[in-house]
């Protein structure tokens, strides 16, 4: 996707939770979202989620694009696009389109390209 393509929701975050917040539940939006505390439960959107590297989630994941740095435990069902950065721990699988991982990234998991 070049950036003439590349939806407004990527270059501006809409919404974070900052490094203090503690969410237990099912959360639902359309535009986007960073977490940069403690998540527990599902996540559901057609926009972007950003878990920053001082993130812990515990979550089932259904994302147009998902971007982790922090640590990810449950499975991202669903998405366009999943990127995992240096500082990402996942433990989970990924079911995704396209699929970035950088070198220093820990994915104990299995992966599913689909079309």
């Amino acid at each position: 996707m070049n950036k003439k393509e590349r939806p407004s929701f990527l270059d501006k975050v809409v919404t974070t939770f900052g490094p203090e917040t503690n969410f237990n539940g099912n959360l639902n939006f359309k535009t986007s979202l960073k977490i940069c505390g403690t998540f527990k439960g599902t996540i559901k959107t057609e926009g972007y989620l950003e878990i920053s590297p001082e993130a812990n989630v515990e979550a089932e994941i259904e994302a147009g694009t998902v971007k982790i740095a922090g640590i990810l435990r449950g499975n991202i069902n669903k998405s366009e696009r999943a990127e995992l950065i240096n500082s990402a721990q996942m433990y989970g699988n990924i079911t995704t389109k396209i699929l970035k991982i950088e070198d220093g990234v820990i994915f104990q998991g299995e992966c599913k390209m689909v079309k």
